[in-house]
């Protein structure tokens, strides 16, 4: 591929296009090293894109006004999703009726049969294995990929909000390990 004559050829239209052509080199570079530069080029910018772009941080609010029927667990179901990367402040709590139980587990993609967390609200209180946490959960957690939360609702007025916001990426290996 020759990029002078490419150039030529496509924007010899633009007005002093073919005095600029002339500073790119008149050789023919063979396609086997083209192919190596552009999938170089594609390694270093995802590279780039992964060190620099700013983390994500998620604000979903799911209501249940159109949720589907779970026959198993008897309730509305809603889903949310997203891609983690690092330490995040993790803060959730619902708006529901009195008396209604909400069921809240909270999976990473491919391990949906072993959830991370599985917090239940009844009457205003989170509970986690049966302890009482109190009315919103706040707190840190370190997350590595993609995680859902799945959430189960009695009622159709139920409103779950979640929030995360990213605080640092944990620079440990293995990721969570307490040693320094």
């Amino acid at each position: 591929m020759n990029f002078r004559s490419l150039t030529l050829k496509y924007l010899s239209w633009c007005p002093g296009m073919e005095s600029t052509a002339r500073f790119i080199p008149n050789k023919n570079i063979p396609d086997e090293k083209l192919i190596s530069y552009i999938g170089g080029l594609i390694i270093l910018s995802c590279s780039i894109n992964y060190i620099v772009a700013p983390p994500y941080n998620y604000a979903r609010d799911l209501d249940f006004k159109n949720a589907k029927y779970d026959s198993v667990y008897k309730m509305y179901v809603r889903e949310t999703a997203g891609n983690f990367g690092g330490v995040n402040r993790l803060k959730i709590w619902v708006n529901a009726p009195d008396n209604t139980t909400v069921q809240i587990i909270m999976f990473q993609v491919g391990n949906e049969n072993y959830p991370r967390a599985i917090w239940t609200y009844k009457n205003g209180v989170f509970y986690y294995a049966g302890q009482p946490l109190g009315t919103q959960i706040d707190d840190e957690w370190e997350f590595i990929g993609h995680y859902v939360w799945r959430v189960f609702s009695e009622s159709k007025d139920t409103v779950f909000h979640l929030r995360t916001e990213f605080i640092e990426y944990n620079l440990r290996f293995p990721h969570g390990s307490q040693g320094g």
